[in-house]
């Protein structure tokens, strides 16, 4: 049996977690004999951890909560000495360690004191800063081997001279495999997905609104992908239903794992969404995706995908209710077609997130 440790970060999204870590061990299913991920978290609170680990189905995952007492405002010095305490009792027998961008100064130093490969899965750049850049820099030079997911991030690391120990390949996402709900209690025929962010405000009340009117005659479902099972986000949806009032308009509120929510999405005539894993989930499923994102992982995935016609899928300059009217009914007019568009290209992508696997057995063979 090969053994590794994926230490996630409290800033992580649940819903983000959850797919990163479905489609890493299913890919490391197909590369390894026998794979077990120990996934560790800094969850917020114990009922967080609790829901998380009540949806996970996959039983070569096992899922542990680091020093629930710490919060972000903790130091990082004592961040670090209750991880590498936490983890020591686990990690002889381990071969490798997993961590994202969010977390790499913190995990490459435990790393390199225990003598153990250290692999950066999910490099992106959330905010372009000088500092940010110099932090980039600095923290590549730490890990085995650092993934980098899409041609955008890509392009920005070999513009800034920042590919230290880097593979491109593509998003881990979308090896993620979607899971049917059993006796789901809503019909998903002709019907649309909303992902709407609380950062979004009252724009989001007028997006659900109008899509809601303008397309009275399918279901509009609302369908969370923040972070940690939000109370906020939750109550965010649940006044945006109670303020509009439209019948069409239903919430989906249930506490469904990252795969269940993929094969709701599967299931509808086009998605439009805030959040860059909810446009992978749309996409993976083969589904027109409208994404309103300005962060540089989704414009990679519509550029990947659409190439020119990226600008219809990505809304991201001077967004307005009318864009996302236009871009929504072209998405539905030519669902077809952009799904067998999507589906010649995954194949390619899927292949090319495999090969995230593949390259961590030929470090720890050598």
């Amino acid at each position: 049996m090969d053994k590794f440790i994926f230490i996630g970060s409290d800033e992580f999204s649940v819903f983000e977690h959850q797919f990163l870590i479905s489609g890493l061990m299913n890919a490391l299913k197909i590369t390894f004999d026998e794979p077990a991920l120990m996934n560790c978290e800094f969850y917020e609170s114990e009922e967080i951890f609790k829901k998380f680990r009540s949806n996970e189905k996959d039983n070569s995952i096992t899922n542990k909560q680091i020093c629930p007492k710490f919060r972000r405002n903790f130091l990082k010095k004592e961040m670090k000495i209750s991880t590498f305490d936490f983890l020591a009792p686990f990690l002889p027998d381990v071969r490798a360690i997993f961590c994202t961008q969010k977390n790499l100064h913190l995990i490459s130093q435990i790393a390199q004191n225990l003598g153990k490969p250290l692999f950066a899965i999910d490099l992106d750049l959330e905010k372009i800063d000088e500092k940010s850049i110099e932090e980039l820099k600095i923290n590549l030079e730490f890990p085995t081997a650092n993934f980098i997911a899409n041609s955008a991030v890509e392009e920005f690391l070999l513009s800034i001279d920042a590919k230290k120990n880097a593979h491109f390949t593509s998003d881990l996402r979308f090896l993620s495999a979607a899971r049917e709900i059993a006796n789901f209690k809503f019909d998903l025929k002709n019907s649309i997905g909303l992902n709407l962010s609380p950062k979004m405000g009252k724009f989001a009340t007028e997006i659900a609104s109008e899509i809601s009117s303008e397309f009275a005659d399918k279901s509009i479902f609302l369908l969370p992908f923040e972070r940690n099972f939000s109370q906020n986000e939750m109550e965010f949806l649940k006044n945006i239903k109670s303020e509009i009032g439209n019948e069409n308009l239903i919430l989906i509120d249930e506490n469904y794992s990252a795969n269940e929510l993929k094969w709701i999405i599967s299931q509808l005539d086009a998605f439009v969404c805030a959040n860059s894993s909810a446009f992978i989930a749309g996409i993976s499923a083969a589904v027109p995706t409208v994404a309103i994102c300005d962060d540089i992982k989704s414009i990679g995935i519509a550029n990947d995908i659409f190439e020119e016609s990226a600008e219809i899928f990505l809304l991201k300059d001077e967004i307005s209710i009318g864009k996302i009217l236009s871009s929504l009914d072209y998405a539905l007019k030519n669902g077809t077609e952009i799904s067998i568009e999507i589906y010649e290209k995954l194949p390619f992508i899927k292949k090319n997130a495999q090969k995230t696997a593949k390259i961590i057995k030929e470090f720890l063979n050598n």
